[in-house]
């Protein structure tokens, strides 16, 4: 069986740690994260990229233009969130973009993992009655390739 590499590192523990605590700085300097709940993200107005012009000359207008706005509009808290969508975008996509290269580093060495294990699967399943107690362990992960067998539907006669 072929063999896959994708990925072939290591994190020293340290800077597991590191990392791990610098997230966690960031996280604590975002201290005005919002957490959503799936029922108020779909109740929430959206506005993409595709509406982000939008907001640039809404932007303008509230900048250039306030005499036209009504007088319970509250233009400071409106430049306060345009500064803080302007100021977040960068780092929502450097963050989107470490996410990604993080989750596919993962999923490689996962792969990786499990090639490797059907490897190590097969080479031991042919040796199993050779090492005492191997037989649960080869019967246990076969287990994981059992397909939970459906009921049998019959069709009523017509």
């Amino acid at each position: 069986m072929p063999s896959q590499n994708l990925v072939s590192a290591e994190i020293d523990p340290a800077v597991k740690t590191n990392i791990l605590q610098q997230l966690a700085d960031i996280s604590g300097k975002l201290n005005f994260k919002v957490s959503l709940t799936p029922e108020a993200i779909k109740s929430l107005p959206k506005a993409g990229e595709q509406l982000s012009p939008f907001i640039d000359k809404a932007a303008s207008v509230v900048n250039n233009h306030p005499e036209v706005l009504s007088r319970d509009f509250d233009d400071a808290e409106y430049k306060r969130d345009y500064k803080l969508m302007t100021d977040i975008e960068p780092i929502a996509l450097a963050i989107t973009e470490l996410n990604e290269m993080v989750n596919n580093t993962l999923m490689a060495v996962k792969s990786d993992l499990f090639v490797s294990s059907l490897e190590v699967y097969g080479d031991a399943s042919k040796k199993a009655d050779r090492v005492p107690g191997l037989n649960t362990t080869i019967a246990s992960m076969a287990g994981h390739f059992k397909r939970n067998s459906r009921a049998k539907v019959t069709k009523p006669a017509s």
